[in-house]
């Protein structure tokens, strides 16, 4: 017969806690053993296991942020290059359109 776990056990094998674990056999994402209805609460190693198993997910690749390619109009019209700016850079891009703006009213 396999070793039983109890959920003190478990948890900390697992590292989380014991009101996790409780919500994971709740909501079905980890077989348990329970001999009586309301008494003492079990886990297996192969439980564990499949439980481990069922929450290991892949990494997932970053997604780049591309520069913008060329230009972008500001609100009053004038078309400013943004080289080196990101899309995610709004407000900064909205910053230099005007103070490049200012500076070429200003040294016409």
């Amino acid at each position: 017969m396999e070793k039983l776990i109890t959920r003190k056990e478990a948890a900390k094998l697992l590292g989380i806690s014991i009101a996790t674990l409780d919500e994971a056999r709740n909501s079905g994402l980890i077989s348990y053993i329970q001999y009586v209805p309301n008494g003492c609460v079990y886990f297996t190693d192969a439980g564990l296991q499949e439980y481990i198993a069922k929450s290991t997910h892949r990494a997932k690749p970053l997604e780049k942020k591309r520069p913008i390619a060329m230009c972008e109009t500001a609100n009053d019209g004038v078309i400013a290059p943004l080289m080196g700016f990101l899309i995610s850079d709004k407000k900064r891009v909205a910053m230099q359109i005007q103070h490049d703006f200012e500076r070429m009213i200003y040294y016409g």
